[in-house]
């Protein structure tokens, strides 16, 4: 099965930035949040919440605003019966989806008590924590039209122990104690982030068969060719980034040397020709006769 490495922190914290960060670098990330809202949905949880719950539907269909103030409320109970329909749906469709991959796999979750639960359960390892000025965080989410009532009642399930903490169904089994944290701030600028998010990948000892699978689902995915991925490719064949299946130019100090290389290496493709620019276009003549042109300008490249 996959392994698995958790992105937490508070609302607010940037947890979707690093998100996309690793998703700009081809790894999967998970998104726990949409996971549940689709779980929601399914005939028998939408079954069971309907049951318990007379006042969730409201058009027809779930009142994801009654089931937010639920889960917010002082009632731990309705919470506890909520979690405990949807938290087992999302570790078994983790699970079955990523049973045969070989991949590492990230998880965006909230640092809320049930955390614990599937750290236990994937037996995750390595949890990446999003920190944040607690100013620029509540500023955050100010500009993002939460009110500060909210806020306050997001931050009462929010906490750092439900990192360690195994809470199941609202008791508290033990601690998760063999885990590696490795906290990122988030203060400063994308860039700042970015590198922060690559000293954390290199110490999660990313293995050459998890960049493997990772380098060739990735081609399966795109339609097309990059003539940058020619790059990418021959220097991750010779194991020169230690924490991502893709360097960037950040860390690589034969980056020119690389590329000039891998560059010439297309030149000599028959069908390819340098234009004044400097960019190479490769023609392409099909069986019917089309002949189509495609440049390593163009947005999805050759």
């Amino acid at each position: 099965m996959a392994r698995f490495t958790l992105i937490t922190g508070k609302m607010g914290s940037g947890k979707s930035a690093v998100s996309k960060l690793l998703r700009d670098k081809h790894y999967i990330v998970v998104d726990s949040d949409s996971e549940v809202k689709q779980i929601y949905n399914e005939p028998e949880i939408f079954c069971e919440l309907v049951k318990h719950f007379p006042f969730v539907l409201k058009d027809g269909a779930l009142d994801m605003n009654y089931i937010r103030d639920t889960i917010l409320d002082d009632d731990t109970a309705d919470k506890d019966y909520i979690m405990s329909l949807v938290i087992p749906r999302l570790l078994d469709k983790l699970t079955t989806k990523y049973e045969d991959s070989k991949e590492m796999i990230f998880i965006e979750a909230a640092l809320t008590q049930e955390l614990g639960w599937c750290v236990n359960y994937l037996g995750i390892k390595n949890v990446i924590k999003v920190n944040v000025n607690e100013d620029l965080r509540k500023e955050r989410l100010v500009n993002r039209g939460v009110s500060l009532e909210m806020q306050e009642k997001f931050d009462k399930i929010q906490n750092d122990k439900y990192i360690i903490e195994y809470w199941c169904a609202g008791s508290l089994l033990g601690n998760n104690d063999d885990l590696n944290v490795y906290g990122i701030n988030n203060d400063g600028t994308l860039k700042d982030l970015n590198d922060k998010l690559i000293e954390i990948l290199m110490k999660l000892g990313i293995t050459h068969q998890e960049k493997l699978a990772t380098y060739l689902r990735y081609l399966q995915e795109i339609p097309f060719y990059y003539p940058e991925n020619a790059w990418c490719y021959s220097f991750y064949n010779s194991c020169g980034c230690k924490g991502c299946p893709f360097p960037c130019k950040s860390i690589d100090k034969d980056w020119k040397r690389l590329e000039e290389r891998d560059r010439a290496e297309i030149l000599k493709k028959p069908n390819a020709h340098e234009l004044p620019d400097g960019t190479i276009e490769l023609s392409y003549r099909y069986e019917d006769g089309f002949e189509t042109k495609i440049t390593n300008s163009d947005e999805k490249g050759v």
